[in-house]
């Protein structure tokens, strides 16, 4: 269902999924690629992830950040878009149908860094996965939530992921992150969507369901 919510920026526009059944259900917030390169909550990617989340239980709320589609407000380079996601997150956590307490946050690209650097702003977050992350920030304050679970899901064929920065980050963390690694996949993951929302769903089904 479409759905509108408030951001720092404005009304934003955005899609909640829920699954077939009775909730209360876990939910996870998608955040979509760089929006200066066409990025969208309609990118194939971010459908994939949230039609699997779906198939094993799990709501979704995808959305546009600030100045895409219907959502008001300009790029801000990064830093607005994660107040952006972090109002998502209310607007996911104010749902009937979602289950307190059960949570979790995913990105693409672009999307990824912003996913990571919400979830370490706010303790709605359960867990975080983050889908062919450009890089990793070292600015990244990992140690604010040390013990927070992530996932990280990499292309073979992508370059943009440096090994050194993620082995960095996962010794800083007292939960290792996971890597999965997508073999013949480069950056774009073109044909492999729901095999990356599979692995994505099937990490948000192992950290958000039970606590129900």
């Amino acid at each position: 269902m479409e759905v509108r919510f408030s951001g720092t920026a404005g009304v934003l526009e955005g899609y909640l999924h829920l699954p077939e059944g009775n909730g209360p259900f876990p939910g996870v917030v998608v955040c979509h690629p760089h929006p200066r390169m066409g990025g969208d909550m309609r990118n194939s990617v971010v459908m994939g992830i949230c039609s699997s989340l779906a198939k094993v239980g799990i709501s979704s709320l995808r959305f546009n950040f600030r100045g895409v589609g219907e959502s008001q407000g300009v790029y801000d380079d990064g830093r607005g878009e994660v107040d952006d996601a972090l109002a998502a997150l209310g607007c996911l956590a104010s749902c009937e149908a979602v289950a307190e307490g059960s949570i979790g946050l995913a990105g693409y690209s672009f999307g990824a860094g912003i996913a990571m650097k919400a979830a370490l702003r706010d303790d709605l977050t359960r867990a975080v996965s983050m889908v062919a992350r450009p890089r990793v920030d070292p600015e990244d304050e990992v140690g604010e939530r040390p013990s927070l679970p992530m996932l990280f899901v990499v292309g073979g064929r992508d370059r943009l992921m440096p090994t050194d920065l993620l082995n960095e980050l996962a010794a800083k963390l007292t939960t290792p992150p996971e890597v999965h690694v997508v073999p013949e996949a480069d950056h774009f993951f073109g044909g492999q969507e729901l095999q990356v929302g599979g692995v994505v769903a099937a990490f948000f089904q192992r950290w958000l369901t039970p606590s129900l």
